[in-house]
């Protein structure tokens, strides 16, 4: 089973996805509760409006009430759906980001690995060229 980290052993792009998912759970419930809702409260109110006046022309009135519902509940799944777009952009940007770390952080590796050799080498020659006057010194 898998350790769980510590926070300081998180990396910044696990630490903000943690921070983000707390933040933003990936659901829908409450817009569509909000939806619901309005439909509710519309339907409600045209129900109390021809149950207390049923001598009134209500076509009107519940025409007026559903002619609101329809793009409150339009805006509400518009904004869920934006929200789900955001949501999909910003794992992408966290992808991207996580991946351009390890190519950053694989790059100083290799950066570093050659400039260890390179200094090896250099001191190898140092060392050989000192050898080498120090047999020339000996003969």
């Amino acid at each position: 089973m898998k350790k769980k980290k510590t926070p300081e052993e998180l990396s910044d792009t696990d630490k903000f996805r943690a921070m983000f998912a707390k933040m933003n759970p990936n659901t829908n419930t409450p817009y569509l509760v909000a939806v619901l809702i309005s439909l509710v409260i519309g339907i409600g109110g045209v129900v109390a409006l021809v149950s207390l006046r049923p001598d009134f022309d209500v076509l009107v009135v519940s025409g007026v009430v559903f002619a609101f519902l329809t793009p409150t509940t339009t805006s509400i799944l518009s904004l869920m759906k934006s929200q789900e777009t955001n949501r999909q952009a910003r794992e992408t940007h966290l992808s991207v980001n996580s991946r351009l770390d390890a190519f950053i952080k694989a790059a100083s590796d290799a950066a570093r690995a050659e400039g260890l050799q390179e200094g090896r080498d250099k001191a190898n020659a140092r060392t050989d060229s000192l050898a080498g006057k120090h047999t020339e010194e000996l003969e």
